[in-house]
């Protein structure tokens, strides 16, 4: 978490200069499906989701350049990615895949 959002944006420049993908290699779901930052914003923030994973919704959510981050008081502060789901169905749970560091799991908006 970085108070300064430029702060984030140099770690991540950093990374990939230094070869660090930026989401797991084995990841096996297509780029172009990815979420922007605004579009993450639109999606999530202020909505009810409908999902099939385990999604705590005590805590905070903000994007930070384009990913989704939470933090739970006492227990984690962590950062996803998002990705469009192109066989998903509008609130059927698994319109979006949500790729957090140890979860992973699909979702839809409902409101």
């Amino acid at each position: 978490m970085f108070k300064n959002p430029a702060d984030i944006g140099r770690l991540l420049d950093g990374l990939d200069k230094a070869g660090v993908p930026e989401l797991p290699e084995q990841l096996d779901l297509d780029a172009k499906d990815r979420l922007t930052g605004s579009e993450i914003r639109s999606l999530i923030l202020g909505r009810d989701l409908r999902e099939g994973g385990a999604w705590i919704d005590k805590g905070t959510s903000w994007v930070q350049e384009n990913f989704l981050c939470d933090a739970i008081p006492k227990v984690q502060t962590t950062c996803g990615a998002i990705f469009r789901n192109p066989a998903g169905k509008p609130g059927r749970g698994h319109e979006y895949t949500a790729v957090f560091r140890f979860d992973r799991f699909e979702f839809s908006t409902i409101k």
